[in-house]
């Protein structure tokens, strides 16, 4: 009993929560036990991976991508080549975020 108190207690401060009932506690876990996590890594691959998606919503898109999204992609695109793969990754996936949800 004591071990689910620290488990709640601990997830409510990570999440910023005040006190955190055990029904929502216990939605959290159950959440997180059963989907898989999705893992990405800074590569030139995954960098490649995201300029292809961006270029695939964009392609023939109407009306045309925003220029933020365009610039955002040429500039993430360009510093994967030039080997500044945080940089570039952080950029496309901005794009990407821009083009399925809007401007936040």
């Amino acid at each position: 009993m004591f071990h689910n108190r620290l488990v709640r207690a601990a997830l409510a401060a990570v999440l910023g929560l005040g006190p955190i009932d055990l029904a929502s506690a216990q939605m959290v876990a159950q959440f997180a036990t059963t989907a898989d996590p999705v893992v990405t890594s800074d590569t030139t691959a995954y960098c490649d991976e995201l300029a292809g998606k961006i270029a695939g919503l964009t392609r023939g898109a109407f009306p045309p991508a925003p220029e933020d999204v365009e610039a955002l992609a040429r500039e993430g695109e360009r510093m994967c080549t030039h080997g500044q793969i945080r940089g570039g990754v952080m950029r496309l996936r901005r794009a990407m975020a821009i083009l399925r949800h809007g401007e936040d």
